[in-house]
C-alpha cells in the first residue's frame, strides 16, 4: 500500500488541480522531415492560439487553454507525424488528445525476473505471446489508438529534441555545472587551436554531455537545418570570426538506400542542387542532433519507411495502419580537422526510431526503438549494423506487451568502425536519464485491469452507451476476417481460419499510468544491464529525475480511467487462447490528478514514497540540487513545493510557494537561487504573458525574490524545450525566445518572433539584447563565443552582434544559408 501523506502535508497542497495527458513527453520527441513542414507548424500553433483564446472564455477555469498552449509544438510534431502516414489532420486534437484516456496498453515491460535469450525460438514465442490483441481499426477510435500502438516508429517517442534538462551535482553547487556547459576549448569539447569562452548546449548532467541541432567548437558553428529549398537536410559549416561569419562547407545529407547497402552520404558544395534520392518515394528522413569531441563531428538521424503499408489495404481503398514506420538510425561520423574540408569517416547504423543519446568523453550511447514488423523464429529481434542482435544480448522480461524492442549501443567517435557494444530488452522507450555512472531508460506505459465484478465496474457498465455481450459466439467475416488474415500473416502462425472459434464479450477496464525505469551502467563504451522496476505515475519529463549518493529519486504524477471494451476473443480448436479483436471501447470517467515522490535505491528497489500530493494538481517542471528538490504543479496558481532529501529514506515536504501562472522551466542560477520561467494570465484577461522569477533557495525552502512579466510576450518554445534556452550564471545571461502577437483595431493580426537576453543584478531582471528573427523559425538557438552573441535560425541564417558595443551601435550582421 502507499504511503498516506494526508497526515503530514498541509491541507492546502491537497486543493491543487490540473490534468497532463499520458503522452505529453513523446508528443515531443518525433520530428519528421517534409517540405514546408516549419509553415505547417507555424500555421497550426497560431491556430492553436487563437482557438485556446476563445475556449478560454467559455471555460472559467482555463484549463484547457493552459494545456492547449502548453502543447502547441508538442501537436504540431505529431501532425507532422499523422500528415506522413495519411491519417487526417482535422482528427488529431479531438482523438489523440482528448480521447486519450481510450488508448490502449503500449510496450508494457516488468524486467524484474529479466533473463538473456537463450535463442532466437525463445524470443520469437515471447512476442507471440505478448501481441494477443488486434485492434479494429474499421470499428473503433482508429486515430487514438493507433497513437499508442505505434509506440516509437514515426508515431512519437523520445526525441531527439527531447527537450529534457537537468544537472547532477557533487558537493558544492557551483554556477557552471548548473549552467549548460560554458566550455573552453582545449576540453574534451573541441579542438585546441582556441582558448576563448563559448557556451555549448543546455545540458542535464554535468559532462555528460547531449546532442542538439547547432553545436561550436568556439571557432566553427555547425548547424542542421532542413532546406524547403532542395527538398534535403543540410549540415553547414560556418566560421564565426567576431561579428563576420563565412559559410565554409555544406554538406548534404542524402538518405539512405532502403536496401541495406552500404553508401556513403554525399557531400556537395553546389548550394542550389537538386538531390535524387535512392530511398522508396515514401520514406521520410529526419536528421535529429549532433555532437562534437575534438576533430570528430557525429551526426544522428532517422530514417523512416512507409512502404510496406501497401499490403494493409483493402478493395475499398481505405487503409489500416497497425504498426509504425520500419525505421533505422544512422550515426554519421566526420573528420572535422578541418572543417572547410570535412570528410565522413564511417556510418554505423541501428534499427528503431532515434529516442535519445549522450555522449561522456569520447564515447557515445545512442538508445532507439524498434518495432518489429512480419517478425519470424529466425529474424525476430532488431539489426545493429545491419547484423542481427545476438540473443544472449536480449533481455526477456517476465511480462511483455507489443512488439517493441528498446536498442542501447556504444561508439567510441575516435575509433568508429564499429560499435563496441549492442543491447536490446524486449519493450519500448520514451525517454532517457543519464547521471555519471548510470543510464536509465524511461518508459510512460499503461496498466490495464479488468474491474467489471467491481462496484466501479458494475457502474461503467450501466453507463456503456452500447449492446453488452456476454461471450456469445461470434463468426469472424467481413473486416474482422481480414485483419485475422493479416494478424496470421504477420506473425507466420500456423493456423487456419477455420479452425477459430470466437466470441464477443465487454468488460470495465480500468487503465492506470506507469513508468518503467531500466538502470544500466556504461563506462568506455560499454553497456550492462543492472535493475528495472515500475512506478506508479508518469514523469513530465527526464527532468524529474536525479541521482544522489546511489538513490534515484523523481516526481511523478498519477491518474487512471475506467473504459468499457467490447471485444471478440479468438481460441483454436482445442480451446486454447489465441488473441482477442479490440470492437468497440467508451470512456466512462477518470480520476483526478496526484502527484508521488519516489527514492529508488541502487538495484531500483522503492526505498521511500510520498503520494496524494496536490490533488487534481500536475506536475509541470522539477529540479534537484544538493539535499534538496523542487518541483511545481499548476492548474489556478504555481505552488513551487521543496522536498528535502537529506535522508534519502524519509524525504519530507518542507515548503510550499504558491504563485499565479506557471513555470515551466527551473534552473539553479549561482548559489542559493532558483529561477522559474513560465507564463501567467494578464490581469483581467484570458491571454498570458511571459513570466521571469527567482527564488531563494538557502535552506531548501523557496522564497520569491522578484517577479518580471514580459507583457509584450506570450509564448517562448524555451519553456518547453531546454536546449534553447541559455542560461550562464557566472556571466549573468539568460537568453530565450520570444514571441510577440497582437491585433490592431481593424481585427488585423500582428506577429513578430525575438531572441531576447537579460540579466539578473540587485533582485532585478535587466534586458540586454533584443534581436528580431525575420522569418518565423521553429528552433532557434543562441550562443556566445568570447563577447559575441549568435542567434541560429536554421531554416534562414545566423544573427550575430557584439556584445560590448551592441547597445551603442545596434549593429546586427546576418549569414544567410540560402
Amino acid at each position: 500500500m502507499k504511503k498516506d501523506f494526508h497526515n503530514d502535508v498541509n491541507k492546502e497542497n491537497l486543493d491543487i488541480a490540473g490534468k497532463i495527458l499520458l503522452d505529453s513527453q513523446q508528443m515531443n520527441d518525433i520530428n519528421v522531415s517534409k517540405p514546408n513542414l516549419e509553415d505547417v507548424l507555424k500555421d497550426y500553433r497560431m491556430s492553436s492560439k487563437q482557438d485556446s483564446k476563445e475556449a478560454t472564455k467559455n471555460d472559467t477555469t482555463s484549463s484547457k487553454y493552459k494545456w492547449k498552449k502548453r502543447y502547441t509544438y508538442a501537436i504540431g510534431s505529431a501532425i507532422a507525424a499523422c500528415l506522413i502516414l495519411a491519417i487526417g489532420l482535422n482528427f488529431l486534437p479531438e482523438n489523440l488528445f482528448n480521447r486519450a484516456e481510450n488508448i490502449p496498453i503500449s510496450s508494457t515491460i516488468n524486467l524484474r525476473n529479466a533473463a538473456f535469450a537463450s535463442d532466437y525460438s525463445e524470443i520469437y514465442d515471447k512476442l507471440i505471446s505478448a501481441n494477443t490483441t488486434i485492434y479494429d481499426y474499421y470499428n473503433t477510435y482508429a486515430i487514438a489508438e493507433y497513437a499508442a500502438l505505434d509506440s516509437s516508429d514515426g508515431m512519437p517517442k523520445g526525441s531527439s529534441n527531447n527537450s529534457n534538462r537537468t544537472p547532477e551535482y557533487s558537493g558544492q553547487a557551483v554556477a557552471k555545472e548548473n549552467s549548460a556547459s560554458t566550455s573552453s576549448i582545449g576540453n574534451d569539447s573541441g579542438s585546441t587551436e582556441n582558448n576563448q569562452d563559448f557556451y555549448d548546449t543546455n545540458e542535464q548532467t554535468a559532462n555528460v554531455h547531449e546532442g542538439d541541432i547547432v553545436k561550436t567548437d568556439g571557432k566553427y558553428i555547425y548547424t542542421l537545418r532542413y532546406s524547403n529549398k532542395n527538398n534535403c537536410y543540410q549540415l553547414i559549416i560556418t566560421k564565426a570570426d567576431g561579428i563576420k561569419m563565412n559559410i565554409v562547407k555544406k554538406i548534404i545529407l542524402k538518405p539512405e538506400p532502403t536496401t541495406n547497402t552500404e553508401s556513403d552520404s554525399e557531400n556537395t558544395d553546389k548550394e542550389n542542387q537538386k538531390i535524387e534520392s535512392s530511398a522508396a518515394p515514401n520514406t521520410s528522413v529526419n536528421i535529429q542532433e549532433l555532437y562534437i569531441y575534438n576533430n570528430r563531428l557525429v551526426v544522428i538521424g532517422t530514417q523512416y519507411d512507409y512502404s510496406y503499408y501497401d499490403g494493409f489495404c483493402h478493395e475499398t481503398s481505405d487503409c489500416i495502419y497497425p504498426y509504425g514506420s520500419s525505421s533505422v538510425t544512422y550515426i554519421y561520423v566526420y573528420d572535422i580537422s578541418e572543417p572547410e574540408n570535412a570528410v565522413l569517416i564511417d556510418k554505423l547504423s541501428q534499427d528503431g526510431g532515434y529516442v535519445s543519446s549522450r555522449m561522456k568523453n569520447n564515447y557515445l550511447y545512442t538508445v532507439t526503438t524498434h518495432t518489429m514488423i512480419h517478425p519470424t523464429e529466425d529474424v525476430c529481434v532488431p539489426k545493429v549494423n545491419g547484423k542481427l542482435v545476438t540473443p544472449d544480448s536480449v533481455y526477456l522480461p517476465e511480462q511483455t506487451e507489443g512488439n517493441d524492442f528498446t536498442v542501447i549501443t556504444g561508439l567510441d567517435v575516435t575509433d568508429s568502425k564499429d560499435f563496441t557494444t549492442s543491447k536490446s530488452v524486449l519493450g519500448g522507450s520514451s525517454n532517457l536519464y543519464a547521471s555519471q555512472d548510470y543510464i536509465y531508460v524511461i518508459n510512460a506505459i499503461y496498466d490495464e485491469d479488468d474491474i467489471s465484478d467491481t462496484n466501479a465496474g458494475k457502474k461503467a457498465l450501466k453507463k456503456f452507451n452500447a449492446t453488452i455481450y456476454d461471450n456469445e459466439k461470434f463468426v469472424l467475416t467481413g473486416n474482422y476476417k481480414k485483419l485475422v488474415k493479416q494478424y496470421i500473416k504477420d506473425y507466420n502462425l500456423d493456423i487456419q481460419l477455420k479452425d477459430i472459434t470466437a466470441y464477443k464479450d465487454t468488460g470495465a477496464y480500468k487503465t492506470t499510468t506507469r513508468t518503467d525505469i531500466i538502470k544500466f551502467t556504461y563506462d568506455e563504451g560499454n553497456v550492462s544491464f543492472i535493475a528495472d522496476n515500475k512506478i506508479d505515475g508518469h514523469t513530465e519529463d527526464n527532468l524529474n529525475f536525479d541521482e544522489k549518493d546511489g538513490y534515484l529519486r523523481c516526481v511523478t504524477t498519477e491518474n487512471s480511467s475506467i473504459d468499457v471494451n467490447t471485444v471478440i476473443k479468438c481460441y483454436d480448436k482445442d480451446g486454447k487462447f489465441l488473441f482477442n479483436i479490440t470492437k468497440h471501447s467508451e470512456f466512462i470517467s477518470s480520476t483526478q490528478d496526484t502527484n508521488n515522490v519516489f527514492v529508488l535505491d541502487d538495484k531500483l528497489n522503492i526505498t521511500a514514497e510520498l503520494n496524494n500530493l496536490a490533488r487534481g494538481e500536475s506536475i509541470y517542471s522539477a529540479r534537484y540540487l544538493g539535499d534538496y528538490g523542487y518541483f511545481v504543479t499548476y492548474e489556478k496558481t504555481d505552488p513551487l513545493f521543496s522536498v528535502d532529501f537529506s535522508d534519502m529514506k524519509n524525504p519530507r515536504i518542507i515548503g510550499e510557494l504558491k504563485m499565479p501562472g506557471y513555470s515551466e522551466y527551473l534552473h539553479f542560477y549561482g548559489e542559493n537561487k532558483l529561477f522559474g520561467f513560465g507564463l501567467e494570465e494578464s490581469s483581467g484577461t484570458a491571454s498570458e504573458q511571459l513570466k521571469l522569477e527567482m527564488y531563494n533557495v538557502k535552506d531548501g525552502k523557496a522564497e520569491k525574490e522578484t517577479k518580471t512579466l514580459l507583457e509584450d510576450y506570450s509564448y517562448s518554445e524555451s519553456m518547453y524545450n531546454y536546449k534553447s534556452i541559455m542560461i550562464d550564471p557566472e556571466k549573468n545571461l539568460i537568453g530565450f525566445t520570444a514571441e510577440e502577437e497582437s491585433y490592431t483595431s481593424d481585427f488585423d493580426y500582428r506577429w513578430h518572433q525575438y531572441y531576447v537576453v537579460y540579466s539578473y543584478k540587485n533582485n532585478a531582471f535587466k534586458e540586454l539584447y533584443k534581436i528580431k528573427i525575420n522569418k518565423y523559425a521553429y528552433e532557434v538557438r543562441g550562443f556566445y563565443i568570447g563577447n559575441y552573441l549568435y542567434v541560429v535560425a536554421p531554416e534562414y541564417g545566423i544573427y550575430a552582434i557584439n556584445m560590448e558595443t551592441y547597445n551603442n551601435d545596434k549593429k546586427v550582421e546576418y549569414v544567410t544559408f540560402r
